[in-house]
């Protein structure tokens, strides 16, 4: 056969997409497994021939009667399928021979996954210049449309994920990137790069360190600390985990760069003295939270005075776990009403999905249903109140004065 140069192109991350000048396919979109799978192991393959059992074993994970035939039958369907949508060199992109079948590389293809690996691969060259690294990382990266798309479970074990491989190639190219745009002093472009990077996956934490860092390059330590207590709530609440020391660390470092700069008191009294922000209680995540019942146990040690330690649950009536998208309505309704009805000094946070616990200062536990009722009171204004249940539990406990 003579080389082609209707050239092909083939899409597989993000999406599986085959399309030259006379057709574009959405694999996806035909709503075959098998087919897909077929298709896209004999490209992710396409150097090789691939006998019939490793297809047939591959395809169908129990025995079937006659599975040549079976094979023979969907190869059939996958040419007649490129045929019907167009592309006419369709019925020869599969080709059988020596008892196997394979993807036929007379037909000259542009397959994303190959581009990503060799670009990734080039800019790795540290022999290169500093600018071309950085265009061709950028090159790498805006390759990556998303994740490798996997027929099924079968497939994913077969190609060894390689919807894991290509993102953490994708994470180290990434990381790699904003490493360089840092070193150039390219801040601007450092904190685009680590916002992109967070949008593959909200919990790869070192892209979420890389964008403090950008913005505290950029002077934007405020940013810094709404990052901060933004990802300490997210990680948390869903994953059950805590920053890891680095990110406290990078945290942190916006108070000794601020603190290294030389002010008179009473600059420093206002950087500090925000407490005209507050109408109510304090608002923090949980490990600040902790930071401050642990100060006011050691304070207790010289002055005690009595507090209260209280577990907010909202529930449905019936003392179930609300839906999803009701429950976060009606806990960022409820946080208004704790905020606005606690008093100035009390700390409130966010324990669970569906719990808010608080320290009250001073107070005796036969006044907790007084605070509990005109927070519910609050509440019960919204028509959101009109489905949920609010659950109270208190322990006494020994405060600083």
């Amino acid at each position: 056969m003579e080389n082609n140069t209707n050239e092909i192109i083939i899409k597989m991350l993000g999406r599986f997409n085959i399309s030259n000048d006379n057709a574009d396919i959405d694999v996806l979109s035909l709503q075959s497994e098998q087919l897909m799978q077929l298709l896209q192991y004999l490209i992710i393959n396409r150097h090789k021939n691939i006998s019939q059992d490793d297809l047939i074993n591959m395809l169908w994970d129990e025995d079937i009667k006659n599975s040549a035939g079976a094979l023979k039958n969907l190869v059939y369907r996958a040419r007649m399928t490129f045929v019907k949508c167009g592309m006419k060199e369709g019925k020869d992109l599969i080709v059988s021979k020596n008892g196997g079948y394979s993807w036929n590389n007379d037909f000259t293809c542009n397959i994303d996954i190959e581009e990503f690996e060799r670009i990734c691969a080039e800019a790795k060259n540290k022999d290169l210049e500093v600018a071309t690294r950085i265009n061709l990382y950028k090159k790498a990266v805006d390759c990556y449309q998303g994740d490798f798309v996997l027929g099924n479970d079968i497939l994913a074990s077969s190609v060894v994920s390689l919807d894991r491989y290509y993102q953490n190639l994708y994470f180290k190219s990434v990381y790699n990137l904003i490493y360089l745009l840092e070193q150039e002093e390219e801040y601007i472009d450092m904190f685009e790069y680590a916002q992109r990077a967070i949008e593959v996956d909200q919990f790869e934490e070192t892209a979420h360190q890389l964008l403090m860092q950008a913005l505290i390059h950029l002077g934007k330590n405020n940013m810094v600390e709404t990052h901060y207590h933004f990802i300490s709530n997210l990680f948390y609440e869903e994953l059950n985990v805590t920053l890891s020391d680095k990110t406290k660390q990078i945290y942190q470092s916006i108070f000794k760069t601020e603190n290294n700069t030389e002010m008179s008191l009473e600059k420093i009294k206002k950087n500090i003295d925000d407490s005209h922000e507050y109408s109510g209680a304090i608002f923090c995540d949980y490990s600040i939270f902790k930071q401050l019942y642990q100060a006011e146990l050691k304070k207790s040690l010289r002055e005690e005075s009595n507090g209260l330690l209280v577990l907010i649950t909202l529930t449905d009536l019936e003392n179930n776990v609300l839906e999803e998208g009701l429950l976060e309505i009606g806990m960022e309704q409820f946080k208004f009403a704790l905020l606005k009805q606690l008093r100035l000094g009390d700390a409130v946070a966010k324990y669970s999905k569906s719990q808010y616990i608080c320290i009250l200062y001073k107070i005796s536990p036969e006044y907790v249903a007084s605070v509990v009722e005109r927070v519910k009171g609050v509440f019960d204004k919204l028509e959101i109140s009109k489905n949920m249940k609010i659950i109270t539990d208190k322990i006494e406990v020994k405060l600083g004065t």
